[in-house]
């Protein structure tokens, strides 16, 4: 595993007999789960607008290409690997999930399986935390090559879209979404894109740029605030910069 996150995490916290201070092991397993299932509930609301609401009037349009749905499964099948060796960190920890009725919510409303851990009181078990991490490191791997050409993908055939629909239209489905979406998700989206992309996107089909700097941005700050944070406690290595983006984690196997 890397020297990264057992240093700055860990490394400090090892007593004798490779154990580690349960209440901070927690604390760092917890910030991780919480910090991925905000993160999976903003794609899982990304891809289902797609689904639902772009491609079928897409479709109407123009032969939609095969992996603009097919890429979806492949995501979200590795985004479940990565919950899953998440979990396994939560209960290498000695973290349990809370008792039913308790609440179990991110800013995003989600109740996923990730959320409502709490630790136990007990010692962390260094030996299933650094297998739970390196199954993490390795999923996290294989999923982010896949998860950047998605979006890339979807760059490059923006010109095909906006040959087959016009503005009115674009505008009048991404209203849908942005309704469907919430204001904070909508800043994970929004903070981390290129003022390039920005501008393209009012030009086109977007929000005008006054409306993305007085509406979109306060909340992209807000999204930030509460996302990127969970990173940035854990290691150095992670900056408010990053925008709490998926790569960014990748400073933590570095």
């Amino acid at each position: 595993m890397s020297a990264t996150l057992t240093g700055y995490a860990f490394g400090p916290h090892c007593g004798q007999g490779n154990k580690l201070d349960g209440k901070h092991a927690s604390w760092v397993a917890l910030n991780l789960a919480t910090w991925w299932s905000m993160h999976a509930h903003a794609m899982r609301d990304h891809h289902n607008a797609e689904e639902k609401i772009f491609f079928p009037a897409f479709a109407e349009r123009f032969p939609l290409p095969a992996r603009f749905t097919e890429s979806h499964a492949v995501l979200m099948d590795e985004m479940a690997a990565v919950q899953s060796a998440l979990v396994k960190l939560l209960e290498g920890a000695s973290c349990t999930r809370a008792e039913e009725g308790v609440p179990a919510k991110s800013p995003f409303g989600d109740d996923g399986p990730l959320l409502g851990w709490v630790h136990n009181g007990g010692e962390a078990q260094l030996d299933k935390m650094l297998d739970a991490l390196n199954e993490l490191q390795s999923v996290h791997a294989k999923h982010m090559p896949n998860m950047i050409a998605h979006f890339q993908e979807e760059n490059e055939h923006l010109p095909l879209i906006r040959e087959h629909m016009t503005k009115k239209e674009i505008t009048a489905l991404t209203s849908v979404m942005r309704k469907s979406h919430g204001p904070l998700a909508i800043g994970v989206m929004y903070r981390d894109m290129p003022m390039s992309q920005k501008q393209d996107w009012a030009k086109y089909d977007g929000p005008p740029m006054l409306i993305q700097t007085m509406v979109l941005l306060p909340k992209a700050r807000s999204f930030e605030a509460l996302y990127t944070k969970l990173l940035v406690d854990i290691t150095d290595e992670v900056r408010y910069a990053d925008h709490g983006t998926p790569g960014c984690i990748d400073r933590l196997f570095g």
